[in-house]
Parts: structure tokens; C-alpha cells; sequence
């Protein structure tokens, strides 16, 4: 008797372990389905405000989880909140909401109610007479119609679903990536719970809304029928030209795809000696910047070296070709801001001369070492503002200045080495955001621009000063390029739906650090660990796990019950 009671104990505690066991692992219904979509992918200038679509569809048997509250959040790259609104399912705010405005819900009441205190009264899923899906109700009792008539029939299927706009104005976001994303507050009995929509069900978009700066315009007119046009920009951006003879009626146009920082567009086939009308257009993809009109004129076309025709002295035909020479180099002649030269009287062998300039050429001093002797040795220095006549392409990055360096009786090949020390306008680096370690000396030689050796010698409250080594003299260009902006700061991390990424040392991108099943916590920064098996008995959804091991623990209890009956009767015959 007792062997085989005992033996009956095992078999039916084995019996109900399995159940429970069974139960407990079994995959739970999802109770609460939200869910929030944007009406573009990406927003620029012309923006004024993101329209999201949110929506509630509570999918559980019973139906019995009204919703309290909703409240849709939007974070940036790092997963940081930048705004928050909360509001009831009738669409009122629950929080002040100061750039997420005009929440109005598209179906307060579900689809074929008329009641708009939204009571829920039902008999449940699946109740005989009401169909197999689902309704929920946003407020008061929540129980629930099974019947596909009193679902909301709208573009997600949702029983709650708003229209909600984030004010791009107000709010004044940085450029970057964003996501929304919203949570709900729903209660079963006594307790309330949290549902957050998932990896799948965010809203992810892009906001530009910067509008790329546009700097130091200018044209050359140092040719007949063609001129270039340069500028530089604050970020990457295409290039545009649109020019014509009339201010108003700019009908040609030159433009390049490349998205660059120093912009240089070619117009061709222009008429000689003739006044062109243009402005320049930079586009980064998203926004555009156009800038006013300005005008360039082309030079007057070669006078002809053939006789005259009909009267005139030889002296007024030779007056004339002078005037008209004349003429011609003053329109092929670059504007000088300023200029200095000096002499130097000896040079000896081996020996290395100073030479200073006091006027505002930017060039503070010029070293010169020669391998041989030299005598009444001239330097002159002009400062320009446009590209010189000698040179075909701008230099590249933002250009501070030109300057041409013309030595005179003393050749390139007897300098054995050079410096030239220069200075810059600190306050030229910070309005253009540049990056003071760029700074630079470049030199025009055979039909480009090379860069010289070039690093910072001295600072003080108004300029940086610099000194370059040069193997000769010609044309020279004091350029500088922007600030690198980092795309993220090093070490960080982020997620992006179920991907952990971290950002590398420098700084330059993102990279994966783990694929996350369970999904990603913005909160944390860390992937979500595996749910614990035993949430099946609790939250929304509970009662039917508890439910069936009841049920499981009375079975194994009556076969107990009528085992042990039987032992007892034969125990008393």
C-alpha cells in the first residue's frame, strides 16, 4: 500500500508539473499593440511641422484594459527625450506639450458607437452572436464587444488612433536623426500597466533644417567670352550659376552635382566686353540658398593690328591703339588692395636676408637664403581680392587672400630657401567656423596649387601668425578649411531598432556592438534582457494562465481523490 501510494504521489505530482510547466512557458497574446508612423521621412527649411499618425489596438480576449493615458516621446540619435507630450484617449493634454500641438483624435468613439462616454459595455471575445475580433474602448469599464462591427475600421486598424503634429518651428530641433515613439497606460482591475510600441512599429525621420551659408562670391574678368565664378559654402552643397545681360532675366545657367565646399563654375561662350547679371545657388539635398545679383564684365576684345580705314593721321591711329590698350588693361587688371616693396642692396653668398613690410599686405616678413651673391634685389608684395589675372582656378577651401610675390633680379634657382611669415584675422577663423590648424600657404605652380609647409608660430588677441617654406616665388594663396563636425561623440552608444551601435575613438561613425533579439533599451543603452518566463502569470493576459493551472491543480486533485478511494476500499475488504 504504501509502495503504491507513493508511486501514485510521483506520477501525479509529475502530472501537474508538467502542466504548470506547460503554462508557464507557453508564448502570452500580446495585450496592447501601439504604434506611431511619420508623414515623411525626412523634413527640411521648408518644413514647418511633423504630422505623426499614433494609434492604441488593444488585442486581448476580454477586452478588459481601458486606457488612461498616451503619451508620445521624441529623442534624437542618442536616444535623449527632446519632447514629451501625455494626453487621455479623449485627446486632451495631460502635460503642457509646447511644441507638440493640435492632438485630435480620429476615433474617440469606435466605429458604429454612438455612446461618447466610451463605457465599453460587451460580453467579450469570441461571445456567441458577436463575431471572433476584438473590440476595445478607450475609457470606464472596457469589457468589450467580440463583434467586427464596433472595431474602428482606419488605416491601421486600431480601435484609438490620432493625428498629432510636432511644431519644427517652435521646438527648433538640431539637423540629425530622430525617432518617436509612444507608450500607453492601461489598467486591468486595480493595476495599471505600460505598454511601449515596439522596434518595428517607431517612427524614424530626419530633420535639416540649416540652410548652407554662402561666401566670398566672385568672378574673374579676365578673358572675352568666358568668366569663373567662385564661392565657398558652410557645408557640402552643389553649385549653380544662372546669369544673363538683363538683372532681371537671368536665363543661363551653369551648374555642377558635386557637392563641394569651394565652388567654381565656368561660363562660356559670353560676348566680349559686355556686362553680365548673376547670382549663385548651393543646394545640401535638402535646403537652398541663393544670394542677390551681381555682375561681372567680360574684357573688350584685341584691338586689330591691320591699317585704318578712310581718313586720320598715323599719329591719332597710334594715340588711339593706346588708348584702346589702355583701356583693355584696365579691365584685365585685377583689383590691389594693397602693396610694398623693398630693396635690398646686397646679398652675400650663403648669407640670408630679412625683409619686413609694415602695410597690410598679411605677409610680415619674407626670409630669403641665396646659394649666390646678389645685388639691388627687389620684393614686392600685393595683396588682392580677386583671383590675379596669371592664375586659371581659385585655390581650394576658404580663401583669406591673395598674394603675389614678385622678386626682381634675383632668380628662383639661385635661392637655396625661403619663409614667409604671415598673419591671419582671428575673427575671419571664428565667423566661418574654421579650423585654425588648416590654415595654410599654398602656391600656384604649373597650372595648380600646392601646399607649402605651413604651421603657427605666434598668437595674440587679434591675429594668428605663421610661418611657410617656399622654394621660390610667384602667386600664393592664404586658404583655410572648415571645422570637421563629428558625426558622433566617441564612446557613446545608441540604439537603432534592435542594434546596439557605439560610436568609434574618432568619432567619424557608428558601428554595431551586439544584435539585440529582445530588443534595444534607449533608456539603458543595453540590450533587453530575455523575459522572465513567470511575467506569463502576471500583466495583462494573467487570469487565463491562472485560470488553467487551477484547473490543472483540481484534476490532478480528483485523480488523487478517487485513487485513493479505491486503495481505501480495498484496504477495508
Amino acid at each position: 500500500m504504501n509502495i503504491g501510494s507513493k508511486r501514485n504521489r510521483r506520477i501525479s505530482i509529475f502530472f501537474a508539473m508538467s502542466i504548470v510547466i506547460l503554462v508557464i512557458f507557453a508564448n502570452p497574446t500580446r495585450a496592447v499593440i501601439l504604434g506611431v508612423g511619420s508623414d515623411k521621412s525626412s523634413y527640411s527649411n521648408a518644413d514647418t511641422s511633423v504630422t505623426f499618425t499614433a494609434y492604441v489596438d488593444i488585442n486581448y480576449p476580454g477586452e478588459r484594459i481601458p486606457v488612461q493615458n498616451i503619451t508620445l516621446r521624441i529623442k534624437d540619435a542618442d536616444g535623449t527625450t527632446i519632447d514629451t507630450c501625455t494626453f487621455t484617449p479623449y485627446g486632451s493634454n495631460l502635460t503642457s506639450c509646447a511644441n507638440i500641438t493640435n492632438i485630435s483624435a480620429s476615433s474617440i468613439t469606435p466605429y458604429g458607437w454612438s455612446n461618447t462616454t466610451l463605457w465599453g459595455y460587451g460580453y467579450g471575445f469570441n461571445s456567441t452572436g458577436y463575431g471572433t475580433i476584438n473590440t476595445s474602448f478607450g475609457n470606464g469599464y472596457g469589457y468589450g464587444y467580440g463583434g467586427a462591427g464596433y472595431e474602428y475600421g482606419g488605416t491601421y486598424g486600431a480601435e484609438l488612433q490620432y493625428n498629432v503634429t510636432w511644431n519644427l518651428t517652435k521646438a527648433g530641433p538640431s539637423d540629425g536623426n530622430y525617432t518617436a515613439e509612444l507608450e500607453a497606460i492601461v489598467s486591468s482591475g486595480n493595476t495599471s500597466y505600460t505598454f511601449l510600441s515596439d522596434n518595428t512599429t517607431l517612427a524614424n525621420f530626419t530633420v535639416d533644417i540649416t540652410v548652407p551659408s554662402i561666401t566670398g562670391v566672385n568672378a574673374t574678368t579676365s578673358a572675352t567670352t568666358s568668366s569663373t565664378v567662385t564661392w565657398n559654402t558652410s557645408e557640402l552643397t552643389n553649385s549653380s550659376v544662372s546669369y544673363g545681360t538683363v538683372s532681371g532675366t537671368l536665363s543661363s545657367s551653369s551648374t555642377n552635382a558635386t557637392e563641394v565646399l569651394a565652388h567654381s563654375i565656368s561660363l562660356s561662350s559670353l560676348s566680349a566686353n559686355t556686362t553680365y547679371y548673376y547670382n549663385v545657388t548651393s543646394c545640401d539635398g535638402f535646403n537652398c540658398n541663393t544670394t542677390g545679383v551681381f555682375n561681372l564684365t567680360t574684357a573688350a576684345a584685341a584691338a586689330s593690328s591691320g591699317g585704318t580705314a578712310g581718313g586720320g593721321t598715323t599719329e591719332e591711329t597710334e594715340e588711339t591703339e593706346e588708348t584702346e590698350e589702355e583701356e583693355t588693361e584696365t579691365v584685365t587688371e585685377p583689383e590691389v588692395i594693397v602693396e610694398e616693396t623693398k630693396t635690398i642692396e646686397e646679398i652675400a653668398e650663403g648669407e640670408t636676408a630679412k625683409i619686413d613690410f609694415v602695410e597690410d599686405v598679411d605677409i610680415e616678413e619674407i626670409e630669403i637664403t641665396v646659394k649666390g651673391a646678389a645685388s639691388n634685389v627687389q620684393v614686392k608684395v600685393e595683396r588682392q581680392t580677386a583671383l590675379p589675372a596669371t592664375v586659371s582656378i581659385s585655390a581650394p577651401g576658404f580663401v583669406y587672400s591673395y598674394l603675389t610675390v614678385t622678386v626682381t633680379n634675383l632668380d628662383n634657382s639661385n635661392i637655396e630657401s625661403a619663409k614667409v611669415k604671415f598673419k591671419v584675422s582671428k575673427s575671419w577663423v571664428s565667423d566661418n567656423n574654421l579650423d585654425k590648424s588648416t590654415i595654410k600657404l599654398r602656391k600656384f605652380v604649373d597650372g595648380s596649387w600646392t601646399d607649402l609647409t605651413t604651421g603657427i608660430s605666434n598668437e595674440d588677441d587679434g591675429y594668428i601668425y605663421f610661418e611657410a617654406e617656399t622654394p621660390g616665388f610667384s602667386v600664393f594663396a592664404i586658404t583655410a578649411e572648415k571645422v570637421s563636425e563629428k558625426e558622433c561623440e566617441p564612446s557613446s552608444r545608441r540604439c537603432v531598432g534592435n542594434l546596439l551601435q557605439g560610436c568609434n575613438l574618432e568619432g567619424s561613425g557608428w558601428a554595431d556592438l551586439d544584435d539585440c533579439p529582445n530588443g534595444c533599451d534607449s533608456d539603458t543603452l543595453a540590450c533587453i534582457a530575455p523575459a522572465s518566463p513567470l511575467g506569463a502569470f502576471f500583466g495583462p493576459g494573467a487570469e487565463i494562465y491562472w485560470i488553467v493551472t487551477v484547473i490543472a491543480i483540481i484534476i490532478v486533485a480528483l485523480l488523487l481523490l478517487v485513487k485513493f478511494k479505491k486503495i481505501g476500499k480495498k484496504i477495508q475488504f
